[in-house]
């Protein structure tokens, strides 16, 4: 077997190479600061669809649409008062199971969506209410105005208030793309 060998040299040349590159590249190609953002969205039913699949007690496919508004939460005001327009789809047995969806944000000319996923859950006492809770994560996918490229993630838990109406508590942390 043969081996080679790489001369300090090469290895100096390489490593001076590497830290110019680093030197002289754009802003954009660097690490983007990353902003922390929290909010609570208090949201309304306009549209539910439900479909009974049938297969057992319960099951259920879901679409809905909602709206609200947010109100920013953190030191950083991230589209504090802003139009809220969410959008779910869901596969749920008596109220609990998972739903995914897209959720934008509205301000004067910004604009953000993100893509969400979480986890529901729905305990029905032997009486009272139902008491219905979720969590889950999302994903900025688009923005317009300041938040134009906008890219960055977060968390989200959350509870009906009533059969219609729901509050979001969220954090997360976004950067724009140059």
């Amino acid at each position: 077997m043969k081996t080679r060998r790489i001369s300090v040299g090469c290895v100096s040349l390489l490593g001076a190479c590497m830290f110019l590159l680093l030197i002289l590249s754009p802003p954009n190609l660097l690490a983007q600061d990353k902003t922390a953002v929290g909010g609570k969205m208090t949201c309304n039913f306009v549209d539910q669809k439900q479909f009974a699949i049938g297969d057992i007690q319960g099951h259920a496919l879901s679409l809905n649409q909602s709206t609200g508004n947010n109100v920013s939460t953190k030191a950083e005001s991230f589209m504090d008062g802003a139009a809220v327009t969410n959008f779910s789809i869901g596969d749920l047995v008596k109220g609990t199971g998972s739903q995914f969806g897209y959720v934008m944000f509205a301000k004067d000319a910004d604009t953000t969506w993100a893509k969400w996923n979480h986890e529901i859950t729905t305990a029905i006492p032997a009486e009272g209410q139902p008491q219905t809770t979720f969590k889950g994560n999302f994903t900025y996918i688009a923005g317009t105005g300041q938040y134009k490229n906008i890219e960055g993630s977060g968390q989200f838990t959350g509870a009906f208030t009533s059969p219609t109406s729901y509050t979001v508590e969220w954090e997360g942390k976004f950067s724009i793309k140059k």
